[in-house]
Formats: C-alpha cells, sequence, structure tokens
C-alpha cells in the first residue's frame, strides 16, 4: 500500500512494500530524499535516459514498462516512473512533476528540440493525435459528449503553454505548472487517460524526432481542423507551422501568469494585448477556441458549455454567435451547485438542466459588453460587479433571443449597456466574426502563429518532402452535419429599444438598480 501527501514546503510519501527482499519505509520522507536512496537503483533501468538499454530492470521485486531519472532546476534527482507493474505498491508520482515533460512518457529518449522536420512528419504527428480523437464515441449530448471534452483539453493544454509568455521568456515551450490549481484537468487528456485515452499515445510515436513544444502546437492544430464541420473548408495550419520549439522542463512561476478570468477584459488586455503582443481583435479571434469543449466545476470552478453541446465539438465561428445572440446575467450557483462568479445563459431558449447549461466567463463577454454612465467612461462588464442582463435586440448570423423579456426573462431586467449598440473593448470583432466565419478564421490563424511563436529562437519552416517520408493526407474533418440553428421566438423590429422600466425592490438580480442608459 502507500500514502501520498503533502506539506507546506515538500512533498512527502510513505511507501509499504511487500515482498521478498523488501524494504518498508514507515516514516514519512521528501520526495528528494526518496530519489536520492533510489537514485542509483533507477538509473540501472533498461530504458530511459542516460541508461543502458542492456542492463536489467530496477530490482527483482519490480518489473517497470520502462523509469528513469532525471535533474531538476536545483540539482535534485526527480524520479518519474510510470506503468509500474509487479509486487509494489508505489504509484505514479506525476502529481509531484511540474512540466508535462515530466509526465510525458519517452521510452526511447525524448528529443527536446526538433533537429529536422517535413510536412510528411507533420501530418504524420497530426495523424496520430487525430486517429486518437476519432477514436471517441461520436454521441454527444448534455451529460457526455467525449470528443468535445478532449479536444478542449488538448486546446487547453497548448493556450495554457503560450499564455505565460512574457518579456521574451515562456511561450509555446511544454512547460507550464501541472500541479498548479489554474492547470486542474490537464492531467486527463494529457496523460492519465480522458475517456481512456491520453494524448501520451500519440507523442510517444514521435518523441524520439519532434520536441513536446513542437508536439503541443501540432496536437492543438490537428483537433481544431479535424473537428471542422464538413464543407466548411480546411484550416491548413501546416502552411504557417515552423519548427524549432525546444521543451523547457523548468519554468518557475509560468501558472501565475495565466490570465485570470474572473478580471474580465483588464486580464485579456494584460496578458494577450500587453504581454503577447495582440491587437484587441486577434485577442477576441482567439478566444474563439472556447467553441470546443467546456467549463468543469472539478476542474476550473466555473461550469457549463460555451455554447450547446453539439457546437462544442466543431470548431466553428458559434462562440460569437452565442456570445452575442443570447441572453446573460450574472450567477454565483447553478441548479443550486455553487460556482465562481460566471454569466448564465437567460433567454427562452436555454437548456436549464445542471448538464446542459451554457455559460461565459468574464473574459468572454467583457468583449462585447460595458457598462458606464457614458462612452467616455465605460468599463467592460464583470459578473461580480455588473447586475445587468447583456443581450442585443438585433440577429447575428440569423440568430437572435428575441426582447428583453425573452432574453433576460423579464421585461425589467437592467441592460448591461444598450442593446442596440454593445460598446465592449472588441465589440465590432465580436459581431464581425459572428457573421463572418472566413473573416474569423483568417484572423484566428494569424494570431495563433503569433501566439505559438512568441518566445521561440531560429524556427524554421517545414522541409519538401521526399518520397520514403510522404505518409497519407491527415484524417479528414469529423463527419458530422453542420448543427442548424434551433428555432428563435418571433424576432422584434431591431430599432432602438424603449427606456427599461424599473423593478421593484427585492426582485431578481439585475432588476430595480436605476442606471443612466447609454
Amino acid at each position: 500500500s502507500s500514502h501520498f501527501g503533502s506539506s507546506s514546503n515538500n512533498h512527502v510519501l510513505t511507501i509499504v512494500h511487500v515482498g521478498p527482499g523488501a524494504l518498508v519505509f514507515s516514516e514519512p520522507m521528501s520526495l528528494a530524499t526518496f530519489c536520492l536512496f533510489v537514485g542509483a537503483t533507477l538509473l540501472t533501468c533498461g530504458a530511459g535516459h542516460g541508461a543502458d538499454k542492456h542492463k536489467p530492470p530496477c530490482s527483482d521485486g519490480v518489473k517497470h514498462e520502462y523509469c528513469h531519472a532525471f535533474p531538476g532546476s536545483n540539482g535534485t534527482s526527480f524520479l518519474q516512473a510510470k506503468s509500474v507493474l509487479g509486487r509494489t505498491g508505489v504509484q505514479e508520482l506525476s502529481e509531484f512533476a511540474e512540466a508535462p515533460s515530466q509526465v510525458m512518457a519517452c521510452p526511447q529518449g525524448a528529443v527536446l528540440t526538433t533537429v529536422s522536420m517535413t510536412r510528411a512528419r507533420y501530418h504524420a504527428v497530426a495523424n496520430s493525435v487525430n486517429e486518437i480523437l476519432l477514436s471517441l464515441s461520436s454521441r454527444c449530448t448534455a451529460s457526455e459528449c467525449p470528443r468535445a471534452d478532449w479536444a478542449g483539453c488538448v486546446l487547453r493544454m497548448a493556450g495554457h503553454d503560450f499564455m505565460d509568455y512574457s518579456n521574451g521568456v515562456g511561450g509555446s515551450d511544454a512547460c507550464t505548472d501541472m500541479s498548479h490549481t489554474d492547470n486542474k484537468g490537464l492531467a486527463a487528456c494529457l496523460h492519465e487517460g480522458e475517456h481512456g485515452v491520453s494524448l501520451s499515445d500519440a507523442y510517444v510515436q514521435h518523441c524520439a524526432d519532434v520536441s513536446l513544444a513542437d508536439f503541443l502546437v501540432v496536437a492543438a492544430e490537428a483537433i481544431m481542423e479535424a473537428s471542422r464541420s464538413p464543407g466548411s473548408g480546411r484550416l491548413n495550419f501546416v502552411a504557417a507551422f515552423r519548427y524549432g520549439r525546444t521543451t523547457n522542463s523548468d519554468c518557475p512561476g509560468a501558472a501565475e501568469l495565466l490570465p485570470n478570468p474572473s478580471r474580465g477584459c483588464p486580464a485579456v488586455e494584460e496578458t494577450f494585448v500587453n504581454r503577447m503582443g495582440l491587437s484587441w481583435r486577434s485577442a477576441a479571434a482567439l478566444m474563439g477556441v472556447h467553441s470546443l469543449g467546456r467549463a468543469k466545476i472539478e476542474n476550473s470552478g466555473f461550469h457549463g458549455w460555451w455554447s450547446d453541446p453539439i457546437n462544442s465539438r466543431l470548431f466553428n465561428n458559434d462562440y460569437f454567435v452565442s456570445l452575442i445572440s443570447k441572453g446573460w446575467v450574472p450567477e454565483t450557483s447553478v441548479d443550486g451547485r455553487a460556482v465562481k462568479s460566471q454569466w448564465g445563459r437567460s433567454d427562452v431558449q436555454r437548456d436549464s438542466s445542471f448538464d446542459g447549461h451554457e455559460m461565459m466567463l468574464d473574459t468572454d463577454l467583457c468583449l462585447a459588453f460595458a457598462e458606464g454612465p457614458n462612452r467616455r467612461d465605460l468599463t467592460p462588464v464583470l459578473s461580480s460587479i455588473h447586475d445587468c442582463c447583456a443581450w442585443v435586440n438585433f440577429a447575428v448570423a440569423g440568430a437572435r433571443c428575441g426582447n428583453r423579456r425573452q432574453c433576460c426573462g423579464s421585461p425589467n431586467a437592467d441592460d448591461c449597456g444598450r442593446p442596440g449598440n454593445p460598446l465592449g473593448p472588441a465589440a465590432a470583432h465580436v459581431l464581425e466574426f459572428g457573421n463572418n466565419e472566413q473573416a474569423w478564421i483568417e484572423e484566428f490563424k494569424t494570431a495563433w502563429t503569433r501566439a505559438t511563436e512568441n518566445g521561440a529562437q531560429g524556427l524554421k519552416p517545414l522541409e519538401p518532402d521526399t518520397p520514403a517520408t510522404q505518409v497519407p493526407s491527415p484524417v479528414p474533418p469529423i463527419a458530422t452535419p453542420s448543427p442548424t440553428v434551433a428555432p428563435v421566438p418571433t424576432p422584434f423590429p431591431a430599432s432602438t429599444p424603449k427606456p427599461a422600466r424599473r423593478g421593484k425592490k427585492g426582485g431578481r438580480r439585475g432588476r430595480g438598480r436605476k442606471r443612466r442608459r447609454l
């Protein structure tokens, strides 16, 4: 049996190994001490970095599929031992590792920087990832949508990797603190197995030739490409891809640079505009990755889909359509369960079940909606501050929620700004992308390239293929019919709305507050 815990400063573990010649650790010891104690044994392992492949397994009583030791930034040897078989109570130690490279296995020895990469190699990596995606059930309901969950997790990993870029350091280097609360849930699709599959199953096929830093970018691009609806046009990321990113295993504080969703647009500006060098248009386009997947309470404290479940497994512009064409109100609970402050869908077409709940983060909704006494004194909305309903009185891509009562649940609800003219810092871009998917795709690809190349040095374009290196074409997009927009109530004329009637005290959140309308 084994028990793992942690003190405030050092991880500790107690290991009890029952068997002939076994050692019994009856007192907790630090992970560093444990690794130093068994380091010599680990380095006699049959496969691993710096190991002699002809040496015997780690011990007579324990057979490892692979194991190896590698140095940490402070000189301590960290242990990476996965798929431990035989008579042992030793569990995986991935919870103690900080970087993805410390939990993504490469028995033959991982290359840190990709030396050479052809278009064929790119497609081979993409195919490996897409085969995993397409092996998942195509069933997609409010309670279960495996492809949406896995695709969203892979994109979240890539995003959390490049969003730590600051002053020339960080970016897509396959390094973030996996134990940080903001990265909770990433281990599932990365190496533990989400819906029975993990990204490491594809990585192990290419890790001797492709760095993990390059692999994570290609994996995300493959997921987006495969998640397009048939006939919607290919993204062709391969044309702009450049290789040569170096995998980093030491990035203290990287996760602290991730934007806090509860800060709204100040976090967007700080991360995407100031540190990553994007324009507001590019920042808004990049937020379109939320078209895939959902937020889960157990991972982030937020809950819900950014769109309906079917659209949430398709890489399309429905995120922008949803953001504008639906009604949204602040909430701190969903079906009686507490969540972090977020925006919940409020219009009459919403799914009122817990599993089918739709939401937007403050970093999403603030792009389009702002509050203030006048145009020169506007504040992008925050669910923790602004008790209002975010909606518009016109159609976006043919969809709209209706009038104030239909969109907000009450004709007396306070509006977030003016429904006929949203004034968030990226409102014009959100409207453009909602009405024109191609405009979004073009801007997204530009923003994606910038985001995934920040901090990387000496990147090179893919080399031409030779007959010997050619591989089959990438897996085609998911064969899913394009989703149809649900019928909406008979729309009201898109005219300037009359001033809202003020509700009585004691009504639902957002009613009864006096506010000067823009």
